[in-house]
């Protein structure tokens, strides 16, 4: 097997210590990883080979921790795991790597909701009525313009409601409210924009946004809006997003520029292992192109905690 050096950014949390787990149990490289998180008690530390606690992303100190750990380790591939990370490496781009992210204009037009939505709107991808002024009718859907998860988000199902939550907030999004079943796709666009596959998963449960029980389901009716994506030929590394299916139409109510926070596991199991295909890419430009099958419908991930134990010297 190869041997390559990886270094995940903002590992701490759920997506960064499957990652690990992912990268230990690979047939196909030999992975030593090197994981950094703002916090020191994280299962990443214990899951990877070096551990570093890292200053904030936005604490100009960040650069050069970084830029020391490159020139320590010549790492074979780097991976940002949250939001955060890809909005800096969007804009710090270190020449001696190739790192799966969107240029910086991409980035900010699908990361901020309401330019994502006037974007899809132009690119009939169908997506949320929102409201520049006082909604007409309630119950409406409001959440922050950029952000992750489900922070901040809700029903807001009163004109009362709406002006509390709007007053002493300019940079909300209040939208229809869709009823109907919420759906995640993960995907992985190479370096031209072409899309290298996509897993279509019914989000059952969430907790801060994230799918815990979540079941694979083919849809051939996505094929169009991922050609459109493809068409773009802006989208570069691993996206998700979120749409909710409502009297035949797909509306997309979210669009992430990273790996998903809950569900990216059923994806792996169903056969599309992005996590390695991100390494493809990085390594040599190319990797096996990935079709969602009907055999997979109805593999169903439950997602649970599990729980490590150290004894610490006084």
């Amino acid at each position: 097997m190869k041997k390559i050096k990886v270094l995940l950014t903002s590992a701490g949390g759920l997506t960064g210590t499957y990652l690990l787990r992912n990268f230990k149990n690979s047939t196909k490289y030999e992975i030593f990883t090197v994981s950094v998180d703002i916090n020191q008690d994280v299962p990443a530390k214990y899951f990877s080979d070096v551990f570093y606690k890292a200053p904030k992303i936005n604490d100009e100190k960040y650069i050069n921790f970084l830029k020391k750990l490159m020139q320590e380790y010549k790492f074979d591939c780097i991976i940002p795991i949250t939001s955060l990370d890809v909005d800096f490496f969007s804009v710090n781009k270190f020449s001696d790597y190739r790192i799966l992210t969107p240029n910086y204009i991409i980035n900010e037009t699908l990361s901020n909701k309401r330019k994502l939505y006037n974007f899809f709107k132009e690119l009939n991808i169908e997506v949320p009525k929102v409201y520049d002024s006082v909604p007409d009718k309630f119950p409406v859907f409001i959440k922050p313009e950029k952000g992750s998860g489900s922070k901040n988000s809700q029903i807001i199902k009163s004109i009362k409601d709406y002006y509390f939550f709007t007053e002493d907030n300019t940079k909300v999004i209040v939208t229809e409210y869709l009823n109907g079943e919420e759906y995640t796709v993960d995907c992985l666009f190479d370096l031209n924009g072409k899309c290298i596959g996509y897993n279509n998963r019914k989000r059952l449960k969430t907790i801060s946004g994230g799918a815990v029980v979540t079941v694979s389901e083919t849809d051939e009716n996505l094929d169009r809006i991922i050609k459109k994506l493809e068409n773009l030929n802006q989208i570069i590394g691993p996206v998700n997003f979120q749409y909710i299916k409502n009297n035949g139409k797909y509306y997309i109510i979210d669009f992430n520029t990273r790996l998903a926070s809950g569900g990216l596991p059923l994806s792996v199991q169903c056969g599309f292992n992005i996590p390695e295909k991100i390494i493809d890419l990085i390594l040599t430009g190319n990797t096996e192109i990935y079709r969602q099958s009907p055999k997979t419908d109805g593999t169903k991930m439950i997602r649970y905690y599990n729980e490590i134990f150290i004894k610490e010297s006084k």
